[in-house]
Formats: C-alpha cells, sequence, structure tokens
C-alpha cells in the first residue's frame, strides 16, 4: 500500500509539473518558496517531538521567506479535499475565477453557514451570530462569520470564518463582505500550520502576539481536542479514568498520543487605522 507521504508527493506531482525538491517527510517547491510537512502521529507526536516543533518550524520557514503547510495525519484522512485546495491555492492553481464585483451579499442562515464551512474549511464549522454569504446567481462561493472574541472576557467582536469555496478563487471578496457587513474593528485568528498570514498583513491586519501551539489527542483514527478532553469530562471519555492524574496522565494511560500544531497569529483590524 502506497504511503500516505507518497500519496501526497504523488499528487502534487500530478497536479504541478514544475521543480520539486523531496527529503524525508518534505517536499519543497522552489519557485513558490513552499514546503510541505507531512506529521505521521507516529513520528510527530509530542513524546518524539516535544511541543513547540512545529511552532518553530513555521516561524523559522517565514523568516526566510518560506510558507510551510503542515499536514497532520488525521486532515489527510478525513479532510483531504481541503487540504489539497489550500495547497492548489499556494501553487496559484484554481479551478475558478471569480470577481466579487458580479457577486451580491446577503445574510445566510446558521445551517447554510455551517454546512458550507464543513465542506470547505479545515477546522469545520462554528457558531457565529453575525453571517454573510457571497453569491454569484443562486451559487454560495464564501462565507464570512463574526462573534465575541471566543478567547477574552472583553466583548470584543472576532471574525470566526473566512472562507472560499474549495478551489475557487473570489478576487475582492473578504474586502466585499466586510464592507458590506458594516463592522469597522475585530481580532481574528490565523492557523500558523497551515498559513503564513501574508495575505491578512497585506490588507492591512496587524500581527499582535503569536499563540502558544494547541494540541489534540490522537489513537488510532481518533482525534480529540483540548476542550474535549478536560479533566471533568474524562471520566465519561477514558476507559480507565483515575481522579488523582493529571489530563496527561490519564489520556496517556488509555493509549493516547498528544500533538501539537503550530499556534495562532492573532490579528487586529481597524479600518480606520487601514485607511488613515
Amino acid at each position: 500500500m502506497e504511503s500516505k507521504f507518497n500519496q501526497i508527493l504523488s499528487w502534487i506531482q500530478s497536479t504541478y509539473a514544475e521543480n520539486i525538491e523531496v527529503s524525508n517527510d518534505y517536499i519543497y517547491i522552489p519557485e513558490k518558496k513552499l514546503a510541505i510537512e507531512f506529521n505521521e502521529t507516529y513520528w510527530h507526536n509530542a513524546e518524539k517531538v516535544g511541543k513547540s516543533y512545529h511552532q518553530e518550524k513555521s516561524l523559522e520557514c517565514k523568516n526566510n521567506g518560506i510558507r510551510l503547510i503542515h499536514i497532520f495525519e488525521w486532515e489527510w484522512d478525513e479532510k483531504q479535499k481541503v487540504i489539497k485546495s489550500i495547497i492548489n491555492s499556494a501553487l496559484g492553481i484554481y479551478q475558478k475565477k471569480i470577481y466579487a464585483r458580479k457577486c451580491n451579499v446577503y445574510e445566510i442562515m446558521q445551517n447554510t453557514y455551517k454546512d458550507f464551512l464543513e465542506e470547505n474549511h479545515l477546522q469545520g464549522p462554528i457558531n457565529s451570530p453575525i453571517r454573510y454569504g457571497l453569491f454569484t446567481e443562486d451559487e454560495l462561493v464564501a462565507v464570512v462569520g463574526f462573534g465575541y472574541n471566543r478567547f477574552s472576557k472583553e466583548k470584543k467582536l472576532e471574525l470566526h470564518r473566512y472562507c472560499n469555496k474549495l478551489n475557487y478563487q473570489i478576487l475582492g471578496g473578504f474586502s466585499k463582505l466586510l464592507t458590506h457587513s458594516g463592522i469597522k474593528e475585530f481580532d481574528t485568528y490565523v492557523d500558523i500550520a497551515h498559513f503564513s498570514g501574508a495575505a491578512y498583513e497585506k490588507t492591512g491586519f496587524e500581527i499582535i502576539s503569536t499563540t502558544e501551539p494547541n494540541y489534540k489527542w490522537v489513537k488510532g483514527e481518533r482525534h480529540l481536542n483540548r476542550i474535549q478532553c478536560q479533566k471533568h469530562k474524562l471520566h465519561s471519555l477514558l476507559e480507565i479514568f483515575d481522579e488523582k492524574k493529571s489530563e496527561v496522565e490519564n489520556m496517556t494511560a488509555n493509549g493516547y498520543v498528544q500533538v501539537f500544531d503550530s499556534g495562532n497569529y492573532k490579528l487586529h483590524y481597524d479600518t480606520e487605522a487601514v485607511n488613515g
């Protein structure tokens, strides 16, 4: 059976015919200054590489003008279409190009927003009280969602999601959705393992901090986030649970390994600052 890394490599070679350099679990495309690393769970868990390995690699690559896309094993297993779309976008390959000036913006229902994110966003759906969709005729091609900041006690607005349809390039899409929303100041977070934040910086966002790496607990094909594995929830989640032991001790005792990502950039956007 072909390894997952070789699956990724074969697909990239079939998609992009230019010079591709390969070393261990890395793929590098010099022309695009794009690096891709496959993070197999067995080799990339915290016991093997520690907590900061993936973040340090991402930041080092950015400092050298290289965009590094990490592919965690469960992402390739479950969200392969989204991963391929992210890589295609980094390579400048799209199935369809659409100009936002030819589109219309409408408020959308939560179920429409949820279904679109489930299909097109790597992190999936989220509950956002403010939601808009960009439509070309009857086709929904991009969504944006806002709500209060999930990581702050202050009632500041946060951009929860901006997402295009897979393999679509929407020129001016974010700008049009933002203008229609009327929201002039907010924070957002960029997943460093998959995105450099450069596109946001070019449109006036300011990176104000870098978060600590987040993690998942992985066992076979099952993966759980840190919210699911809070200690008070473990008694109903695990076969073996000891109240006297920590989250790490309990999860490890049940055969899970901890895998850290690259953290997030926290960014701030202020229309007045951008427009002078």
